[in-house]
């Protein structure tokens, strides 16, 4: 598992069911045309923490890019999964695990993009690591006796 710190998580379980951003973004603070975010060896990983659900056959196009400002003006992605159903979409499931790029603009920030949506429920979390994540995410199901 990767050591993650508040700055490269972008989502954070963050409830999607339309098309949203990231509920955050990782700022470069590079004020020039491009950052060699690349060369740090960063992935961009996205997470499902709660099954998706909907009335129809819904779908979700996952993206990371990059954009002028923190609102997304002028989101270019570095990489798409193109429409993944929701079937597929369970919890623990990683439908995006990619290198970040070596140049980008300022900031860094993931996109959910819902088709033939809305989607009744579903979290994400989408985070900047070292390597891949390995990790399997399970449902939160824990009982406590005391």
């Amino acid at each position: 598992m990767s050591l993650l710190d508040r700055q490269t998580i972008l989502s954070d379980k963050q409830a999607v069911t339309a098309t949203a951003f990231s509920s955050d973004c990782y700022d470069t603070g590079n004020v020039s045309p491009s950052r060699n975010l690349g060369r740090l060896g960063l992935r961009a990983v996205i997470t499902v923490d709660a099954t998706v659900t909907a009335a129809g056959a819904a779908t979700v196009n996952f993206e990371v890019g990059t954009a002028d400002d923190a609102a997304g003006t002028n989101f270019t992605p570095f990489f798409s999964v193109g429409p993944v159903g929701k079937a597929a979409l369970a919890v623990g499931a990683k439908p995006l695990d990619i290198p970040i790029p070596d140049t980008s603009q300022r900031y860094v920030m993931a996109r959910y993009t819902v088709a033939t949506g809305p989607l009744t429920a579903g979290t994400f979390t989408c985070a900047l690591m070292r390597g891949s994540d390995f990790q399997r995410a399970y449902p939160d199901s824990y009982a406590s006796a005391f």
